[in-house]
């Protein structure tokens, strides 16, 4: 048991690219912050994917790929930067981000922010991607059970859908 858990913390904890925290780590924190997690004091989780990378990787190469991902690491670092807020690439083309104590309005308005910002950071570049969010929240909101659409590796599902604007 000993060996198992020194290898599991000798693991790396942050992805070589981007310097966030990879899913190794975020799926501990998630963990952790969803035990706390109480009607007072809800746990929203925001997973932002980038459509249209594996596209720009055969197309412009991977060197382009990369710079877009670094760019996005740092764009949701600023957009989500609060207290106890975790940011963390999920892996590919997927990041999550844990926001503590924030409301389902606030994390679709963050999410919204951070998709246009990226999109237009994108098209400055040249790139014409889109920015696909779901946003849930723990413990389930009472009194609306209907925008609940499934699950989602553990999460309600509440809304995946793209940024308002495409950027060209």
């Amino acid at each position: 048991m000993n060996y198992i858990l020194n290898t599991h913390f000798m693991l790396p904890i942050r992805d070589s690219l981007t310097g966030l925290l990879n899913h190794r780590a975020f799926e501990f924190a998630r963990n952790i912050a969803e035990l706390n997690a109480t009607t007072r004091f809800p746990l929203a989780h925001v997973r932002l994917s980038l459509d249209g990378l594996r596209q720009l990787s055969l197309t412009r190469g991977y060197g382009c790929s990369d710079q877009l991902l670094r760019s996005a690491a740092g764009v949701f670092k600023e957009i989500f930067a609060g207290k106890g807020c975790i940011v963390a690439r999920y892996g590919g083309e997927d990041f999550s981000v844990l926001l503590p104590g924030c409301g389902l309005e606030k994390a679709l308005l963050l999410s919204e922010t951070a998709s246009v910002h990226l999109e237009a950071l994108a098209a400055t570049l040249g790139i014409d991607i889109r920015v696909w969010f779901d946003v849930s929240i723990t413990p389930p909101l009472e009194g609306h059970p209907h925008r609940f659409g499934g699950f989602r590796r553990g999460w309600p599902y509440l809304f995946r859908r793209p940024s308002r604007r495409k950027i060209k």
